[in-house]
């Protein structure tokens, strides 16, 4: 199963590479302490419909 190029294998990966940088995130730390690097940025590519989805329910 392939989609865009990309394994499940390889996504499995990015995501698994990407959850410190997400738990840094969500625990309020900033920018500058976590790396310039994939895995930050693709934390913060999911951080940023987390944080969509949060504040969606929090207002509420």
């Amino acid at each position: 199963m392939r989609k865009r190029g990309i394994s499940v294998g390889e996504l499995a990966g990015k995501i698994e590479m990407g959850q410190g940088a997400l738990e840094n995130l969500l625990n309020g730390a900033d920018q500058s302490s976590l790396p310039g690097t994939l895995p930050w940025r693709f934390a913060h590519a999911l951080g940023v419909p987390v944080k969509i989805l949060l504040r969606k329910y929090y207002n509420d």
